[in-house]
């Protein structure tokens, strides 16, 4: 069930990609893949929907593993699974931003703070969630998959970076960052966990 389910969630997350196709006043270079979500663009229905199940899928899944785990550890990286997949539903659904700044000329950003202030601290818990989950979860595996949960945690720490601290091409950075977060979520659904219950002696 998880290893679907997050399957489907990854997916789910990465619908931004057809944005250039569905929506192509967005600007993929300067403009934000939350702008396709904004309710003043063609197909936003579509994306927000998107956003919405992939939060649930995640939050699900997360408090489900969470409450089975026996490592403390672990729990804490289905935690922040769980807060990334609620934060991500709120995202989506109820702090989606006011319009799109790069396909919209009247969009102005400031006019609707208090939102894109909301919005921002929803994403900004997204991030902070699925951080938590793949630095935790990465630590609690082994071999090849604690390699790989590092390049994925280094990938998602430094596209964030970047995209907080520079204006340069920020839809890029950011558009790296949401593959990063799709693909921790692939990664957790194929993970397994060492059993700590039963240490290997002798």
């Amino acid at each position: 069930m998880r290893r679907w389910a997050l399957i489907a969630a990854a997916v789910l997350y990465s619908s931004w990609i057809l944005g250039p196709w569905l929506d192509p006043a967005v600007g993929a270079v300067s403009g934000y893949a939350s702008e396709y979500a904004a309710p003043t663009q063609p197909h936003h229905l579509f994306f927000q929907l998107c956003d919405v199940a992939c939060g649930l899928l995640c939050a699900l899944v997360g408090t489900v593993s969470a409450l089975r785990s026996t490592g403390s550890l672990v729990r804490w990286g289905w935690w922040g699974l769980a807060l990334f997949g609620v934060s991500t539903m709120v995202d989506g659904g109820v702090t989606t931003m006011g319009c799109s700044p790069t396909a919209d000329p009247a969009c102005d950003p400031d006019a609707g703070s208090w939102l894109h202030a909301l919005h921002g601290l929803s994403s900004s818990a997204a991030v902070l969630g699925i951080a938590v989950a793949a630095a935790c979860l990465t630590a609690a595996a082994a071999g090849r998959a604690r390699w790989t949960g590092g390049v994925l945690c280094g990938t998602l720490l430094l596209t964030t970076a970047i995209a907080g601290f520079t204006d340069t091409v920020p839809g890029v950075w950011q558009r790296i960052q949401l593959v990063a977060i799709a693909a921790v979520l692939g990664w957790a659904a194929f993970l397994r966990l060492p059993d700590r219950r039963h240490p290997v002696t002798g």
